[in-house]
């Protein structure tokens, strides 16, 4: 092979092969493509360490990475529910055009809002739409629609909170050994209350916010 062939550019075939490949690598290093170096075993023992000396733990998820697969999403709720944690959020992912998980919705073709962003005049309607992509849970994807990461979303918290419900219930001094005060006994009241709550609207047929499962209590009381 001549350095003409040597130094000539990727074919069509070539070119796929290799945005394939790094598609792969991103899906394969999740953890790494969010910029979370450190392993899951770590976070395990973070929280059950926090259990432990009486903390109360919580943790926040995010689904519906532009090349996440669903085995990649049943680990992340299967962490959740074998975590330890006292309760765990799912949000779906919202892709800022600042961030840089927003160019990868942008290569791939999922998203692009640039050409409303690059003109120093935005209209009312073209401001809305902004506002409702930015704003709405969730984003198409190269595996699954939005309506489907909604569907999976309400799945999700259905099944981390009947699994830790059930852990409570077979193991009640798993919260009894937390409670070491009057705000820990209301605490738990509050726990569960929310954990209810939650669970109620994931059986809503219609389409909802990743924020309202968890922040709706919040929204309302700041309406009023």
């Amino acid at each position: 092979m001549d350095n003409s062939q040597r130094n000539c550019p990727l074919d069509s075939d070539q070119r796929n092969a290799a945005e394939h490949a790094a598609s792969r690598l991103l899906q394969n290093n999740l953890r790494y493509f969010i910029g979370k170096p450190y392993s899951l075993e770590q976070a395990r023992e973070l929280i059950q360490y926090a259990n432990k000396i009486g903390m109360w733990t919580i943790t926040t998820n995010i689904l519906g990475f532009p090349y996440e697969k669903a085995d990649s999403i049943k680990a992340t709720i299967d962490f959740a529910k074998h975590s330890g944690t006292d309760f765990a959020c799912f949000f779906l992912l919202v892709p800022q055009p600042t961030s840089e998980v927003y160019q990868y919705f942008k290569k791939e073709g999922l998203l692009d809002i640039d050409n409303f962003l690059d003109t120093g005049n935005i209209s009312s309607e073209e401001f809305e739409k902004i506002n409702y992509i930015l704003n709405d849970a969730g984003c198409n994807t190269l595996y699954f629609s939005k309506e489907e990461l909604k569907k999976i979303q309400k799945s999700a918290y259905r099944s981390f909170i009947i699994h830790r419900a059930l852990t409570y219930l077979f193991n009640p001094l798993r919260l009894i050994r937390k409670v070491h005060s009057r705000e820990d006994f209301f605490y738990v009241l509050k726990l569960l209350r929310r954990g209810a709550s939650v669970f109620y609207r994931t059986l809503n047929p219609f389409n909802i916010k990743s924020g309202d499962f968890f922040y709706a209590d919040t929204k309302k009381q700041l309406q009023e």
